[in-house]
């Protein structure tokens, strides 16, 4: 990005995004966020935060069911996702099939090769929980 002043244009220094863990953009906005970020969590839309805030503990992951995963709050309310889930909701990233490399372990390859399908089914059999609308709520509201 470049910014122009008085005919001279200089190239504009860039930081980490705000939400570089999420995202791993850099930002060249004055807000700190990357253009994706202020796209999906700008002001400008009603979401309660544009920052993601990572929960202290580790804990488990209400849509995929893992454990101590490092878990982010929703952007409009008290509920937490992984991180894998919360790509999935908000940029629409899918975990990405294990590619197995020369001279790695064969168990460790099975062991995500196994956690890619979880996810992939999980994906097909739960859209309803990769929905910005915190399915939580939803269920705490009608009970």
């Amino acid at each position: 990005m470049y910014e122009c002043k008085d005919g001279v244009c200089y190239l504009k220094p860039s930081t980490n995004c705000k939400n570089h863990m999420i995202c791993q953009n850099r930002s060249y906005r004055e807000d700190g966020l990357c253009l994706d970020c202020y796209n999906i969590f700008g002001e400008w839309r009603s979401h309660q935060k544009t920052e993601v805030i990572m929960k202290e503990d580790n804990d488990k992951c209400p849509v995929c069911e893992e454990d101590d995963k490092t878990v982010i709050y929703r952007m409009n309310c008290d509920h937490f996702v992984c991180i894998d889930c919360f790509k999935k909701i908000y940029y629409g990233i899918e975990v990405k099939k294990p590619q197995i490399k020369l001279g790695s372990n064969l168990e460790d390859y099975k062991e995500q090769l196994d956690r890619f399908e979880k996810m992939q089914n999980i994906y097909i059999l739960s859209s309803d929980k990769f929905s910005s609308k915190c399915f939580e709520c939803c269920i705490y509201k009608y009970i």
